[in-house]
């Protein structure tokens, strides 16, 4: 994976420019470029790699991310890239930031309980912890499993 820093962003801010519409200083600046498949945040992509845009800006204006933080659209408009619009905040400050809701989720979306016999938990790099069910963990190998062994066996050989 290509680690991207901010030298490689910096080098591209001009073509970042270019896809966005600014407006006045306290409105919205859309962005115009990419979007991620549901369309609720751009992407700008350096050396191949795809980046949300509105981090982009942040970057590009106000410096590398802290590690451990989000950024936070104040103006909850996710499309927009005002850096003015823009603030870094904790995973737990960050309204989206599903940690708060996940962190109380007592079951996962299968119904399993989170215990702590049945729960893997693991901090990202970016400071956000993850939290897996094992019970889903194995249902979903055995599925994986199962299904690898299916095309495999119904494959036919040429004689």
């Amino acid at each position: 994976m290509t680690m991207i820093k901010r030298d490689d962003i910096l080098n591209r801010a001009s073509s970042f420019w270019r896809l966005v519409e600014r407006n006045a200083e306290d409105e919205c600046w859309p962005w115009l470029g990419y979007t991620r498949k549901d369309g609720r945040y751009g992407l700008f992509h350096v050396k191949g790699v795809p980046i949300d845009a509105h981090r982009c800006s942040f970057i590009i204006v106000k410096g590398e991310i802290p590690v451990g933080m989000y950024i936070h659209h104040i103006c909850q408009n996710k499309l927009c890239v005002n850096p003015k619009h823009l603030e870094a905040v904790t995973p737990e400050e960050h309204p989206d930031g599903q940690s708060v809701l996940r962190r109380n989720q007592t079951h996962c979306v299968r119904g399993h309980e989170f215990t702590s016999r049945n729960t893997r938990t693991w901090t990202r790099p970016n400071g956000s912890v993850k939290r897996v069910c094992k019970l889903c963990e194995s249902i979903r190998k055995q599925e994986k499993h199962a299904h690898r062994a299916n095309r495999h066996g119904n494959r036919t050989t040429n004689s």
